[in-house]
């Protein structure tokens, strides 16, 4: 385990242009231990292999590594340190809260991220390359049973990371759209998307997420985001805390998510997600 060395500032500028395009790229904000030890945890997911005893929400089974679809495990933070470390670090937790003008925030859920590579020769066109597509979504759609629409996903890279290895695309101003219940991954393609929302007049703003390793894009629980196919011959490997707003409540009138569940059996509109299922990043406990 590393701990965490490196602070970042946010500015006026970046917070004004958070709520404007729906999206920020931070500055580095992993050291490069941070990297190494984000990477080789993600390492230890695949070979099924888990600190303490623990299964979090899902088994931890070892995966096929010659298989080219998106490997994603959900609530790592449960069952690995490395991942843990990183997805609550308070660096992550502070900026977050400027980001979302809140005084506090919570993690929702995490996420540990590989995208296969392909290969530069790859036919983008085949249902294998496909396969490590995102395809566009609001992540609200799948978090509606949150009182309020103040989240954001904070999505850390652990290595350098451009559309050329599968980057993140964000549609600019997308956020500004309104929530569409409808909004979650329907499909990989990519496009059909886009033409839909040239039939209803939106302007199409695709904007890549480009960053070095360390780096995290910042953006809101309404803004549009996808990704395509990693044409490298290298895995891209990230790690993702979705936060809420410290104080977010349950409403019960959202669409299901097994997040629910660990709100209790006797859960009603109202009740506040707070520990041990929901632990506080910023400020940091006394």
């Amino acid at each position: 385990m590393t701990t965490a060395a490196i602070d970042i500032e946010v500015t006026a500028d970046d917070i004004a242009a958070y709520r404007d395009r729906g999206y920020w790229i931070s500055p580095k904000l992993l050291t490069d231990d941070q990297i190494a030890t984000g990477r080789e945890a993600i390492a230890k997911l695949q070979r099924g292999e888990r600190d303490g005893e623990s299964y979090g929400w899902q088994r931890i089974a070892p995966r096929d590594m010659e298989s080219k679809a998106l490997q994603q495990w959900v609530g790592a933070w449960w069952v690995s340190l490395g991942v843990r470390e990183l997805v609550l670090s308070p660096v992550v937790g502070k900026a977050a809260s400027k980001i979302m003008g809140v005084s506090g925030v919570r993690m929702w859920h995490d996420q540990a991220i590989c995208k296969p590579g392909l290969g530069a020769d790859a036919d983008v066109t085949a249902d294998e390359a496909k396969a490590g597509n995102f395809g566009w979504h609001q992540d609200y759609s799948y978090w509606n049973y949150v009182d309020t629409d103040n989240l954001c996903t904070v999505w850390i890279a652990l290595q350098d990371t451009d559309l050329s290895n599968g980057g993140m695309r964000t549609l600019a101003g997308s956020h500004k759209w309104g929530f569409d219940p409808k909004s979650t991954i329907q499909s990989q393609d990519l496009d059909a998307f886009k033409r839909d929302c040239e039939a209803m007049g939106r302007e199409w703003i695709d904007e890549p997420c480009i960053m070095k390793a360390g780096q995290a894009s910042f953006h809101h629980s309404l803004t549009y985001h996808g990704s395509g196919p990693n044409l490298t011959d290298q895995p891209r490997l990230s790690v993702v805390a979705h936060l809420i707003p410290d104080g977010a409540a349950y409403r019960a009138d959202g669409s299901w998510n097994q997040m629910t569940t660990l709100m209790g059996p006797h859960v009603k509109t109202g009740d506040k997600y707070g520990d041990p299922f929901f632990p506080r990043l910023w400020p940091v406990e006394a």
